[in-house]
Order: structure tokens, then C-alpha cells, then sequence
């Protein structure tokens, strides 16, 4: 009796251990399988951070002010380069441009330059990224930019500089405040030209205008002041036969 009570207690709790196991094993496979939850603030704010501190040293040189003709367009050009701790040190500037200004870089670069008056065209070239990598000290990147106006005068670009946190548009460092880029506009002879033939036609019409309204004016005021005494003559007649 009690060798068969044990085996049938035995019996009993293998299939309750297999489904408890059964279980488990289910319960883990659906925990696998679900979504991560979203990830919070503080967790890409975390990012960011670690992010940020692997940034390195870079020198951007570019040229603080340009000149060209109006109609006329002129390539401006920055270049932005990652340094190691020695070579920013002993940065030397560009040769073909004119200033330097530090900037942290490590990833993904973004360049923009703007005008801010209207009358001046900024066309980032065909050819080249808006957004391109530095991936480790001694890397060099360039932007070229075509820029132009239709009317003579002095204006101001703003140039500004981001690192981007890989493809998203989170910035790890952004230029503060852009750098501000002064641009003269010469007058040229053919603007100067084209701005006398319209000054031209725009005076010759004013002078074909007036010319046919005084053309004109005889002949109106002829007929208005026959309109006028033939009324004045049939009042008086209408006056006349009233008092026959």
C-alpha cells in the first residue's frame, strides 16, 4: 500500500511540475516578444550627455566678408576640420580664407548660411551635402555656397554650424550666436544700364500718355461745349413757346 500511495502521489506531481514549467517557459516567451516600453527623458537625456562628452576639438575657417557685382555670382566657401589635442594646439589658419573659430565636432556636421534681406540670392551648390561626417581627428569637410544680389548695397549672411546626434536633428553643439558675414554689392554697367532703359520707357509712357490726353483734350472740349449750348438752346426755345 505504500509503495503504490507514493507512486500515485508521484504520478500526480510530474504533470503538475510539467505544466508549472509549461507555464514559465510560456510566460518568458511572451515577455520576449513584447515591445520595449518608451524609452524616457532622462534616458536621452543620458545620451546625449555621453554623446556630447566624446566630441573632440575642430577649427572652422571661413571669411568674414565678401564682395561682388550685382548680377554677379560669388563662391563662398568654410572649412571644417577635426584636431587632434596637439594639432589644435598649434592650428594654423587656412591660407585662402581669412578667419578661424573653434567648434566641437565628432559625427555628423551641418553647415547653413542665410541672407537677411531679400534681394540677395544664397544657393547651397548642387554638388555638395548639407550634411556631411567628421568621424575622427584630422577629417575635413567643406561647404561652397553661390551668392549673389540684383541690387547694389551692403548686406549681412549669417553662417551658423551644428553636430548633429548621428542622422536625427538633435544638436550636440551649435555655433552661438551665427557668425555674421558682411557682403558689398558693386554697381556694374549693365545693371546701371538696364536701371536707365526702364527709367527710360517707364518716363517715355508717362510722356505718350500725356501727349494723347492733351491730343485729346481739344476735340473733348469742343464737343462738350456743343453739347453744352444746344442744351442751353433748346431750354430757351422750350422757354419761348411757353409764353406764345
Amino acid at each position: 500500500m505504500g509503495d503504490t500511495g507514493r507512486a500515485r502521489d508521484n504520478g500526480g506531481i510530474r504533470p503538475l511540475f510539467a505544466l508549472g514549467l509549461f507555464l514559465v517557459v510560456a510566460v518568458g516567451a511572451l515577455s520576449a516578444c513584447d515591445p520595449p516600453g518608451p524609452r524616457t527623458q532622462a534616458a536621452f537625456q543620458a545620451d546625449v550627455a555621453s554623446d556630447r562628452g566624446r566630441l573632440f576639438a575642430g577649427r572652422l575657417d571661413y571669411r568674414s566678408q565678401l564682395s561682388t557685382g550685382v548680377d554677379e555670382p560669388r563662391t563662398f566657401r568654410i572649412t571644417l576640420t577635426g584636431l587632434s589635442a596637439e594639432a589644435a594646439s598649434r592650428s594654423t589658419l587656412d591660407e585662402t580664407l581669412t578667419e578661424t573659430r573653434s567648434f566641437p565636432v565628432g559625427g555628423v556636421e551641418g553647415a547653413a548660411l542665410t541672407a537677411t534681406d531679400p534681394d540677395v540670392r544664397v544657393t547651397l551648390l548642387t554638388d555638395v551635402e548639407a550634411r556631411q561626417v567628421i568621424a575622427r581627428p584630422g577629417d575635413a569637410v567643406e561647404w561652397w555656397w553661390s551668392v549673389s544680389s540684383n541690387e547694389p548695397g551692403d548686406y549681412e549672411l549669417l553662417l551658423s554650424i551644428t553636430t548633429y546626434q548621428g542622422d536625427s536633428d538633435r544638436a550636440l553643439a551649435t555655433l552661438t550666436p551665427p557668425i555674421t558675414v558682411r557682403l558689398h554689392v558693386d554697381e556694374t554697367w549693365d545693371h546701371s544700364l538696364d536701371a536707365m532703359l526702364s527709367t527710360i520707357v517707364t518716363w517715355g509712357g508717362v510722356a505718350i500718355a500725356l501727349t494723347a490726353l492733351l491730343a485729346f483734350r481739344a476735340p473733348i472740349t469742343t464737343f462738350v461745349q456743343t453739347r453744352k449750348s444746344t442744351r442751353q438752346e433748346r431750354h430757351r426755345d422750350h422757354y419761348r413757346d411757353g409764353y406764345r
